[in-house]
């Protein structure tokens, strides 16, 4: 039998008690030992409570346990220091993204994780959702990816982390991370060019990112105000163009508009793709959102020795994209 890997979570907010809490809990390979918030320790045991786990009252007292894995569900600015203290406690840790503000915070903590050979996972949760795994084997028969922009934007009225009105371009920096690593999912290496703010008198409004992934063409849109959630990737390939709905985890593939078919089948095809989604979404009756296969092969990476499922080079690498195009925001203002 496996043996179970002990977790605490620090953190009782959102991510922490709707995400990352209920996942090691329905994981047989874990243990989630306890939750830790010094700073709402009623929040902690609010979240404790269902799984029997205990409430750390400081995070020394859980690093000074023999927890293994902390996952770390804090707002950002605090990231770096938690992190520091986890790693020189010899524990892995899970960290929500970003994994800290700055690019050389982030290498540092790169670094700690080496030099200490535990696991530095950045929680690039939507990598793991079904659609965008699935997304591979689709693009086999739609050929080289030409062009490729990540849309996120948000319903209007959805409220959104105190944290993010603490820091310059805080929406921003909460959401765009998101984008730019399923942006480098798909294109590999990127290069931000250029970035603007800019609004509609519908009260709608959005960072423009522009991206190069060595000669193809990339760009990400954050906005607010929309009418609708509506993140996605869509991928314009040479045979086709490939749209991954992240928030609603559907793949629809579109095949070229020159390629032999009868009449009507494109849209019977496209159709079929949609019904079909939309059939799994009434059976599974529920919104998946990758954590759970992050953290099921983050347990596994962690019992066998092997690397974990998002390196840190990873978060590093997206939270150095998040600062340059902020620096072209602040520099544009």
């Amino acid at each position: 039998m496996d043996r179970t890997i002990s977790v605490a979570v620090v953190g009782a907010g959102w991510a922490g008690a709707h995400r990352h809490a209920p996942a090691f809990a329905a994981n047989p390979l874990a243990h989630l030992a306890g939750v830790c918030d010094p700073m709402n320790l009623p929040a902690a045991q609010h979240v404790a409570d269902p799984y029997g786990a205990s409430v750390y009252a400081s995070l020394d007292e859980l690093l000074a346990s023999d927890v293994e894995l902390v996952s770390i569900c804090t707002p950002p600015g605090s990231h770096v220091e938690i992190c520091e203290r986890a790693l020189s406690a010899g524990k892995h840790v899970l960290v929500e993204k970003p994994i800290a503000l700055t690019s050389r915070d982030a290498s540092r903590l790169d670094a700690m994780a080496s030099e200490r050979n535990v696991a530095l996972c950045p929680c690039h949760n939507l990598l793991f959702l079904p659609a965008v795994l699935a997304a591979r084997d689709a693009l086999t028969s739609l050929g080289e990816i030409v062009s490729a922009t990540a849309y996120q934007w948000n319903r209007r009225g959805i409220r959104t982390a105190q944290w993010t009105h603490d820091i310059t371009h805080g929406h921003f920096v909460e959401d765009a991370p998101h984008g730019l690593y399923l942006l480098r999912h798909f294109l590999g290496d990127l290069r931000v060019e250029h970035a603007q703010e800019r609004a509609s008198r519908a009260g709608m409004d959005w960072v423009d990112v522009g991206l190069d992934a060595g000669g193809r063409s990339a760009s990400l849109l954050v906005g607010s105000g929309s009418p609708i959630r509506t993140w996605a990737v869509m991928l314009v390939c040479e045979n086709g163009v490939l749209v991954v709905d992240v928030h609603r985890n559907m793949l629809l593939r579109i095949p070229a508009d020159d390629a032999a078919h009868r009449a009507g089948s494109r849209a019977i095809a496209v159709a079929g793709q949609i019904a079909g989604w939309a059939f799994k979404r009434i059976r599974d009756r529920r919104r998946l959102n990758g954590h759970e296969t992050l953290i099921a092969r983050l347990l596994e990476s962690i019992r066998d020795g092997s690397p974990p499922p998002v390196r840190a080079t990873d978060g590093v690498d997206t939270v150095a994209l998040t600062e340059h195009a902020v620096a072209l925001l602040d520099q544009s203002a």
